[in-house]
């Protein structure tokens, strides 16, 4: 952090957003991320979980005070490891994450291949959110589509 043009060497919250792969709660592996770059740096992550393992170890994380809500989760499907792209594990995996997290949290979804499609229309109904990456379904040939799913349906 000492390289940033900052003179105390940290970079404004908007600045410092980062992807954190939901990991292993044991000590020493993903505490020291979670507290240097959130706490001291004020970044805000988006926990990409690729399992519901994942979900459980977020919440050990949220119950330690290691992170804060709102949290911003990403439900991964059919990617090598981790959960299939089958819709019923879609809802498995809300399902969990509301237990878990209750309101107090935003929820998006991707999905590998051809699957993506059906689980980002799925998941909009269910209340979550579509990947806002390049690589989102809302973009085809590089041309912005809709703003948003309710302009794409002329709400």
């Amino acid at each position: 952090m000492s390289s940033c043009n900052v003179p105390d060497g940290r970079l404004p919250p908007a600045y410092g957003s980062a992807r954190l792969t939901c990991c292993h709660p044991l000590p020493g592996l993903c505490r020291p991320t979670l507290r240097t770059l959130g706490e001291e740096h004020g970044t805000r992550f988006e926990f990409e979980c690729y399992d519901v393992g994942q979900l459980y170890n977020l919440a050990h994380f949220l119950e330690r005070g290691l992170v804060k809500p709102p949290l911003f989760v990403q439900t991964i499907f059919g990617i090598l490891g981790g959960i299939g792209p089958d819709h019923d594990n879609l809802v498995h995996m809300k399902r969990t994450a509301d237990r878990l997290f209750g309101t107090d949290y935003h929820w998006s979804i991707l999905a590998a291949g051809r699957h993506q499609m059906s689980f980002v229309t799925m998941g909009a109904i269910m209340g979550g959110h579509d990947d806002a990456r390049g690589d989102s379904p809302l973009l085809i040939n590089e041309t912005p589509q809709a703003s948003d799913l309710t302009e794409s349906a002329g709400v």
